[in-house]
């Protein structure tokens, strides 16, 4: 899950459906996965993901703010 989801953060159509087809999954088994392995809702946990890389990406200047807006 988590090497899927640093491969596709930055993608704006990264979504529960592009998770379910690449581990060929229903949408309802990811839904359970997600929630049991980080407590909360796959979108919850994505936008709280790429808040956090792109405040590390802030943290250490190798991006300006517009380009990581952009790009999250």
């Amino acid at each position: 899950f988590f090497l899927l989801l640093e491969e596709q953060w930055k993608e704006p159509d990264f979504s529960i459906k592009a998770y379910c087809k690449f581990l060929a999954m229903s949408q309802s088994q990811a839904y359970r996965k997600i929630t049991s392995l980080t407590g909360s809702s796959f979108n919850t946990f994505l936008k709280e993901y790429r808040l956090l890389k792109s405040k590390e990406l802030m943290k250490n200047q190798l991006y300006s703010i517009s380009q990581i807006t952009f790009n999250s």
